[in-house]
């Protein structure tokens, strides 16, 4: 089931507090949305605004289970409950769990607010599946939320997939640029914003990152902590991708592809293998990408709206085997996976 959660905090370091159960939650597979600002709704006159997000969860957790949690988490925040919608360190409801019902004294799901609150449905908007996208509201006042910078800093931006060539020249093996920039570079038209910058490199090479990004600090994204992976060390065999830093900013995420012999291993499904002359394509003007068809293979978990996009924009410039390599992937996997439709 996909579950729904929103956090928010108004009290004290509001980001800690978030960051602190985004690693908590992290080892449930989260997805996250961004951050929002919003002026306090209700409670006491004078408390401070708001820092709320909503984190989607695919778990097999009971709506009581995922109360406790929530409520785990408010007193790892040390919230004291003295006000009714009062200042509070750390606040996590649960806004829905599948299609599932619940209405006793200390739980009602959905959340019976849920729908008249902006700070909830905008960062829901973000990680919301493609069947709750169409049952947001969509006129609701904003004027009291506003997006701000990520719990862990900020990206640049105003990178775009030919700043990812000059990071790379002279890379003596194979790399490509990754996520929704590799399906923008296959469409050959913009599709949609961008929140970052992702380039694949084969795992066995990335002992050789630290002196082709000499400049650059490179992060393990932990779920407990940032990690900063110091040159020399060899690469631990349960990371499986990098933030990179320039300048106090973040400019990319690496992502390490198993690649042997030629033949790029997905490592979700071992059993699927491409070529890596498949897998990593180029555009006219030798910008290499992640072919959409591999690209979109990541993509079908999350389902969110963002992806929604990037394979309405894909799926009917494919070609036939292509779209049979990913649709026949989706029908062993999920039967019921919305994308069907646009690859059949």
């Amino acid at each position: 089931m996909r579950a729904y959660l929103a956090l928010g905090s108004n009290m004290g370091d509001r980001e800690q507090y978030l960051r602190d159960a985004i690693r908590a939650l992290h080892p449930l597979g989260i997805d996250a949305s961004s951050v929002w600002e919003t002026d306090p709704v209700g409670g006491p006159e004078g408390q401070g605004a708001f820092l709320n997000m909503v984190v989607a969860l695919d778990t097999d957790k009971s709506p009581r289970e995922l109360l406790n949690l929530a409520h785990s988490l408010e007193d790892a925040a040390g919230r004291v409950r003295t006000e009714h919608w009062g200042p509070r360190t750390l606040d996590v409801d649960v806004v829905m769990v599948g299609d599932l019902v619940v209405d006793e004294p200390d739980l009602v799901v959905p959340h019976p607010l849920w729908r008249e609150r902006a700070f909830v449905v905008e960062p829901l908007r973000e990680v919301a599946d493609l069947a709750l996208l169409p049952t947001l509201p969509d006129d609701l006042d904003t004027s009291g939320i506003r997006r701000v910078r990520g719990l862990w800093g900020e990206w640049d931006l105003s990178l775009r997939p030919a700043d990812a060539v000059g990071w790379m020249d002279g890379w003596r093996g194979p790399w490509a640029v990754a996520g929704g920039w590799a399906i923008e570079l296959f469409v050959g038209r913009p599709v949609r914003e961008h929140h970052d910058m992702d380039v694949a490199v084969a795992r066995a090479d990335a002992d050789r990152l630290h002196e082709q990004l000499a400049g650059w600090e490179l992060y393990f994204p932990s779920p407990t902590a940032f990690v900063r992976w110091p040159g020399g060390s060899p690469l631990p065999d349960d990371e499986h991708q990098l933030w990179c830093k320039r300048d106090g900013v973040w400019t990319h995420e690496i992502l390490f592809e198993d690649i042997r012999d030629g033949v790029l291993h997905y490592r979700r499904d071992p059993s699927i293998t491409i070529p890596v002359d498949e897998a990593f394509l180029r555009t006219g003007d030798g910008i290499p990408y992640i072919a959409a068809h591999l690209q979109l293979l990541y993509k079908a978990k999350a389902r969110t709206q963002r992806d929604q996009i990037d394979v309405a924009a894909a799926a009917p410039l494919m070609s036939p085997t292509q779209r049979e390599f990913l649709a026949a992937y989706l029908r062993r996997r999920d039967p019921s996976h919305p994308w069907l439709a646009l690859l059949d």
